[in-house]
């Protein structure tokens, strides 16, 4: 969407309207939107009903989303072109717009060409250390939990809920507390919970809470704007004294990374 948005002054030169359409719901809609200084309409689709009946319904990445696509629709609402994107070619947006500008837009020789992208699984292969790291200590942590015979059944040792806005503001003004955001369909959040858990069963008198990002979603955007701190999740944040003295996101959300903080903080005296 971003390299439509700096193409957006040709795109309307030409004559056309672009807007946007979203699985997500309206308020995490124009968060993204704001985020990405996007200045065209997305339209919210929830429900995914329009997703559906359009053939482009993903169910099995993030409990349902879009794929990527591109509607060229005229003036009589007859829809003119589809890029469908698949995971190894896209169709990049100066092609569409040697598209759009061609007088003869009918024949197949004046289309938009797909081209090669660089796949995900292949970024894989360039892991930064950092990931590495907190996956080889999140391992050695576990050993060494199962080796002193404590195990990592954590469905003890629940999180406070945060879903009211007057909660949010005591939590963001406490002398000590943990906040974590988690995704319920996100696979790098069931790891990250669990070290959560863990780290509050080790560390009960910390208040440690969590957002549910898809049912608190206001919650979570709120937390951006109070802190500063990018909405992502699985996220964590430390706060002291009413700061944010530690913050982390995806695989650096880890009890051990939260303990560290802990043990660096010096009584007042």
């Amino acid at each position: 969407m971003a390299a439509y948005q700096e193409k957006l002054p040709e795109l309307e030169a030409q004559g056309f309207q672009l807007v946007g359409l979203s699985a997500d719901a309206p308020e995490m809609t124009e968060a993204f939107r704001k985020e990405l200084g996007l200045t065209f309409m997305i339209l919210c689709d929830p429900e995914r009903q329009v997703i559906r009946e359009w053939d482009r319904y993903q169910p099995f990445e993030m409990g349902g989303i879009a794929k990527s696509s591109l509607f060229i629709i005229d003036s009589e609402r007859r829809v003119e072109f589809r890029a469908l994107d698949s995971v190894m070619h896209r169709y990049p947006v100066d092609e569409v717009l040697l598209f759009l500008k061609s007088r003869d837009r009918t024949s197949r020789s004046g289309e938009p060409r797909k081209r090669f992208v660089v796949p995900r699984f292949v970024n894989l292969l360039f892991v930064p250390w950092r990931m590495v790291s907190n996956i080889f200590r999140k391992k050695v942590a576990r050993l060494a939990r199962a080796a002193a015979g404590r195990s990592d059944d954590d469905g003890r040792y629940d999180l406070i809920p945060l879903v009211e806005q007057e909660e949010l503001a005591k939590v963001l003004e406490a002398p000590l507390a943990v906040i974590y955001k988690h995704s319920p369909v996100c696979g790098l959040s069931s790891d990250a919970i669990r070290e959560m858990k863990l780290f509050k069963r080790d560390r009960p008198n910390i208040p440690t809470y969590m957002v549910d990002v898809l049912a608190s979603s206001q919650i979570a955007y709120e937390i951006e704007a109070r802190t500063g701190i990018r909405h992502e999740s699985p996220q964590a944040i430390l706060i002291v004294d009413g700061k944010v003295r530690w913050h982390d996101s995806h695989r650096g959300v880890n009890g051990e990374a939260l303990a560290a903080q802990l043990e660096d903080l010096t009584p007042q005296s």
